[in-house]
């Protein structure tokens, strides 16, 4: 699963509808999916950002090897409206901590550094990129995700020569729109990447049909990934599995493995 981030709906617009995304009704958050991408709009700044992220990540389960892409537009010294920027590394202006994604190979998009600001500027010191949300972003995501699976794409808004008094939705649309096939191109890879981490490190289909079936406490995950591993270990069929659908309750379910395990014969060849 891919979760992209965007702090504003004119932002998200364009993905939304590339995507086919469908709204989904009943979220705090405004919440956007398909089968294979979540998107959340987070409002504007760090708070809002960590809050969103915090959110989708509990809402959904918990997943284990699930990608983040920040979406959205930044201001720059000189460089041209409407360039797609991948950031390389990301100072947050107050604490002065710093991140750094892993470049996402095979895309045509230039890299850049990030200064995350708590309030707009319209004066850029440096040839960084200057936004509101990076940095609480990283933080959050590395949280829930290895580094290689987070990634922020910005798109230039603004410079010395045109302010971000300048800036309003249609223009905004119009910018990530300009720019979506080298944003799917980033969609792409990560996806890849998201597939290869999740065959080494990620849930098995047992187990996630388990946890969408039945609710399991965080503890009750635990011991339930425990076990699938074990008999994983022990056996290879999964006939007897099919007995599950049988379960009651999340309870039922790690009984059921539990005794089925404690019956297993362990064999070594010589």
């Amino acid at each position: 699963m891919l979760y992209i981030v965007c702090a504003l709906h004119c932002e998200a617009k364009p993905l939304i509808d590339y995507y086919k995304l469908s709204a989904d009704t009943d979220s705090a958050f405004t919440v956007f999916s398909n089968q294979n991408i979540k998107l959340i709009i987070a409002g504007i700044g760090k708070v809002s950002t960590a809050a969103a992220m915090a959110y989708l990540y509990a809402r959904d389960g918990e997943r284990k090897c699930v990608g983040w892409l920040n979406v959205g537009i930044a201001g720059h010294k000189n460089l041209s409206i409407g360039s797609l920027l991948n950031l390389n590394k990301i100072t947050d202006a107050v604490s002065s901590l710093n991140w750094y994604p892993a470049r996402l190979p095979n895309i045509n998009c230039k890299t850049s550094s990030c200064i995350t600001v708590d309030m707009p500027v319209n004066a850029y010191e440096n040839q960084s990129v200057y936004e509101m949300e990076a940095s609480a972003f990283m933080a959050t995501a590395l949280r829930f995700s290895p580094n290689e699976l987070i990634q922020v794409l910005k798109i230039i808004s603004d410079n010395e020569d045109n302010h971000l008094e300048n800036i309003n939705k249609s223009m905004v649309k119009e910018l990530v729109m300009k720019n979506i096939e080298g944003i799917n191109a980033a969609v792409t890879v990560m996806q890849q990447q998201i597939h290869e981490f999740s065959a080494i490190y990620g849930e098995d289909e047992l187990y996630i049909k388990c946890v969408e079936k039945w609710h399991f406490s965080q503890y009750q995950r635990n011991v339930l990934q425990r076990l699938l591993q074990r008999w994983r270990a022990l056996t290879d069929d999964t006939r007897q599995l099919k007995v599950l659908d049988e379960c009651k309750d999340s309870k039922a379910v790690i009984a059921f493995l539990e005794d089925e395990l404690e019956q297993c014969i362990v064999e070594f060849s010589s």
